[in-house]
Formats: C-alpha cells, sequence, structure tokens
C-alpha cells in the first residue's frame, strides 16, 4: 500500500499482531449480537486492518464483480422491500432501518475482509474466524437455554444477550458451520496434524451436543452429504488413500456416537430427536418448492407467498424463496445470479484444481442445504449470511496450484 499511515500501523504493531486483531474482529462478526457501538466499532476495526493487510496486486475482477452483486442484493432487498407491490393476503413487516443497515455492514465487511488478501491460507483462517464467532454464540445460547427453561428445546432458545425466547433451528445451524468447515479443509496434510483432528472432533462434539440439546436433524443429514461428496471430491480426506488416517478417528467417532445413542435413547430428548428425524414431515420441505414454481411459473415478477396451510406461517423456509417473498423479482434475480455465479466458480475451481477448490466446493454444497431450509437473512441469526459472503469471496479469489 503507498498509504504512509497503514504502513506505520503495520511497522508499530508488527504484522501478526494486525492479523491477530483482524481474526478477532471477525470472530466478534460471527458472533453477532452485540450493541450498536461495539458493532460499529468493530466494523472500523476490520476495515482499517483489511486495508493494512490489502496488497493492490491482490485485487482482481472477479472479487469485485463479486462484491458489486453483494451489494446490490442488500440494496435491492432493502428498496423493494419497503417499496413493495405485493399479492393479496401478503403481509409486509416493518423493515428496522438500523439493525438493516448493520447487518448489511457486516455482510459487505465480511466479503471485503477476505476476499482482497493474497494469502489463501490467510483467507482460510479468517473463515475460521467467523465459524468460531458463531460457534461460540451457539454454545452460550444453548447454555442459557439450559438454565433457564426445561425440556423439551426444540423450537425454543433463550437469546444470551437480550434474555428473550427465540426459534431454536438458528442456534444449531450456527453451532454446526465450524464443524462442517473443519471436516472439509480434511486433507492429507492436516490428516497428518494430531492437533487438527483433535480439534475437529472437539467441533462435531460441540455441534453434536447442540443438535441434541435442540433436537436438531439437519446437521446428520448434512454429514451424510458431506461423507458423500467427499468420497467423489477426494477420497484420501477420509483415508482411502494410504497416507491418511483420519476415516479410523471420524469412523471411530460415529460408532461412538450410535453407541452413546442407544444408550440414551430413553432420555426425552434423544426421543424427541429419534421422533423429528424417523416421523417428520419432510413433504412440506418439498411442498413449499411446488407452491414457490407455481407462482413463478404463471409470472416470475411478483411476489409470492407460502400456503399458510402448509407453513402455518408466511415463510417458505428457503433463503432464494423468501427473498423473492420478501422483496421481489429483482432482488430474486440478484441472488440467483450470485449463487450462479459464485457457484459455477466453485466447481470451475474444482476442475482446473486450485488451492482450496475441493475444499470449498464442498463447503458450498453442503452450505445450499442450510440455505434451502433456513431464514437466515430475515432472521436474527444473519451472521449465516456474513459466512457466506465469505466464502464466496474465497472461491472468487483462490488461485490454481503452482
Amino acid at each position: 500500500m503507498n498509504f504512509n499511515v497503514f504502513r506505520i500501523f503495520r511497522n508499530y504493531f508488527g504484522f501478526n499482531s494486525i492479523q491477530y486483531i483482524f481474526y478477532l474482529s471477525l470472530f466478534l462478526i460471527g458472533f453477532g449480537n452485540l450493541n450498536i457501538y461495539l458493532r460499529l466499532l468493530n466494523f472500523a476495526i476490520l476495515i482499517f486492518c483489511s486495508i493494512s493487510l490489502i496488497r493492490l496486486k491482490s485485487i482482481k475482477a472477479l472479487p469485485v464483480i463479486g462484491l458489486s452483486l453483494w451489494i446490490l442484493f442488500v440494496i435491492f432487498y432493502f428498496y423493494f422491500y419497503v417499496s413493495p407491490t405485493p399479492p393479496d393476503g401478503w403481509r409486509n413487516m416493518d423493515l428496522n432501518y438500523l439493525e438493516y443497515s448493520l447487518k448489511s455492514i457486516t455482510l459487505v465487511c465480511s466479503f471485503f475482509a477476505i476476499g482482497f488478501q493474497s494469502s489463501s491460507i490467510f483467507q482460510r483462517n479468517a473463515l475460521i474466524s467467523i465459524s468460531l464467532g458463531m460457534l461460540c454464540f451457539a454454545l452460550v445460547t444453548t447454555l442459557f437455554t439450559i438454565v433457564y427453561l426445561d425440556p423439551p428445546y426444540y423450537g425454543k432458545a433463550i437469546h444470551p444477550i437480550g434474555k428473550f425466547e427465540m426459534n431454536s433451528p438458528g442456534t444449531t445451524i450456527l453451532g454446526s458451520i465450524s464443524a462442517i468447515l473443519s471436516i472439509c479443509f480434511l486433507s492429507e496434510k492436516t490428516n497428518k496434524n494430531p492437533s487438527y483432528i483433535a480439534m475437529t472432533l472437539f467441533l462435531l462434539i460441540c455441534a453434536l451436543f447442540i443438535s441434541f440439546i435442540f433436537s436438531a436433524r439437519t446437521l446428520f443429514f448434512a454429514f451424510l452429504i458431506l461423507i458423500l461428496i467427499k468420497s467423489f471430491t477426494y477420497r484420501q480426506a477420509f483415508g482411502i488413500g494410504k497416507n491418511s488416517n483420519s476415516a479410523l478417528h471420524f469412523f471411530l467417532f460415529l460408532i461412538f456416537s450410535l453407541l452413546l445413542y442407544f444408550f440414551l435413547r430413553e432420555l426425552t430428548l434423544i426421543r424427541v430427536l429419534e421422533k423429528r428425524i424417523v416421523n417428520g414431515d419432510y413433504l412440506i420441505k418439498f411442498q413449499h418448492s411446488l407452491d414457490y414454481f407455481a407462482q413463478i411459473s404463471e409470472d416470475f415478477y411478483i411476489y409470492p407467498k407460502a400456503d399458510y396451510k402448509f407453513t402455518y406461517h408466511n415463510w417458505f423456509h428457503n433463503f432464494f424463496y423468501d427473498v423473492h417473498r420478501t422483496s421481489g423479482p429483482i432482488t430474486a434475480l440478484a441472488t440467483y445470479t450470485l449463487f450462479v455465479f459464485s457457484y459455477g466458480r466453485a466447481l470451475y475451481n474444482l476442475k482446473i484444481g486450485t488451492y482450496f477448490g475441493r475444499e470449498l466446493f464442498e463447503l458450498y454444497s453442503v452450505f445450499l442445504i442450510y440455505l434451502v431450509t433456513s431464514i437466515p437473512w430475515e432472521s436474527g441469526e444473519n451472521q449465516m449470511i456474513a459466512f457466506y459472503s465469505g466464502f464466496t469471496a474465497m472461491i472468487l479469489t483462490d488461485k490454481r496450484k503452482v
């Protein structure tokens, strides 16, 4: 950088010190739920550290396009939300301008902080920092819920800051992403690192604990899909190759989990989880899609609405559908364009063998499960979309292996 103030800052604190401040700031982005003054201060620190670490030669066209698409998304969502032309029966909710501004800045800062760095390892660590912040928030929420509420806990959780009751699915999603991220980044190198294996198992235990408490089933399906994807994308990552031993650790842990499940299945929480997995009404998820496509097939340029008799509320429980529902077709087009652009690049990176092409493709493929089964942007757990913007930034800047 040619800005003396940033050079002085790096020389005074040291390059590594700036990195640690940068990681801490991203951790707080993942934790979220800070008061307005702390969030604004954190944004300022993150932007300052990001600029200090940027090298002008690392700025390429793809991340600039990606950042522009995210900015268009937050602008279109706001504009078409506050001035809609909805169909009869569509209920609009008031938009909190301050809260929307804060979560929009969070999203943009996440992309900017990760997308314009030159080191892939540095980007990966930044992404991990956000995921650990989300896990920390989920763990604190889980502990508060256990203390203040009686089981079963599905559908209810206690917000650790505001002390109010909220829905639980968002908490389980935030608590599982760090484990999924860690498993995605398993490789020959990490498999030889006992500390990485131990940390992965610890994160997996935390994710399973949170899902167990809230009787959440999505994590288990996410793991099954992740194992399936890994078997195609990189067999050696799960120990099928001769130089890897991660399969032994992972499958022993699965066996242990199954034994523990059958031992504890008489507990109330286990019975609730088993009932939700075995007897869950999965047709409702398909009904959401049928309702949505039935409406847009007649006219895409509408504000579609969910069928109340199937949902008991106005949400499709799908990021893409609900963006269309609440903010109309133009915002939906921007969202679908962003998805096709970033996921298409992830596929291309996988094909040509970029530095983290396999890992980011696996992460994106599993993350889609959460996108199509939740309401992340409109809910209180919008850190999930900040994480989404962060790893799309990493995808658009991932370099070919030399």
